[in-house]
């Protein structure tokens, strides 16, 4: 029986490459962990930079099983699409009030 060893820290990839652990873009990875203006300075995600003092650029690290939790409790495409279905307005209900307007105005 084989363990898999999942690492406490991951980094964000390489740019133009994919996470080897989650499959995701360097930039799609960067909007869930780093402070930024896409996602309001608080990432779903928080990560942690190193650098040394004076740097501007540092080495950040995301907590991996934080990641994990975020990734498996996003709702799936099935569940989205039920959603949608639900809370989709009953198209023979909907009236398009200014159609209707011009029409009595016309008459």
């Amino acid at each position: 029986m084989t363990q898999t060893i999942h690492p406490e820290f991951i980094r964000l990839p390489k740019a133009k490459t994919l996470c080897p652990h989650t499959g995701m873009s360097r930039s799609s990875m960067a909007n869930l962990t780093v402070p930024s203006k896409a996602n309001d300075f608080r990432p779903a995600v928080p990560a942690k930079c190193l650098r040394r003092q004076g740097n501007v650029r540092g080495l950040w690290l995301v907590p991996f099983e934080a990641l994990l939790a975020y990734l498996h409790a996003l709702p799936t495409g099935v569940e989205e699409a039920a959603k949608r279905e639900i809370e989709k307005p009953d198209s023979n209900r909907t009236v398009n009030f200014r159609a209707t307007a011009r029409k009595t105005a016309s008459h």
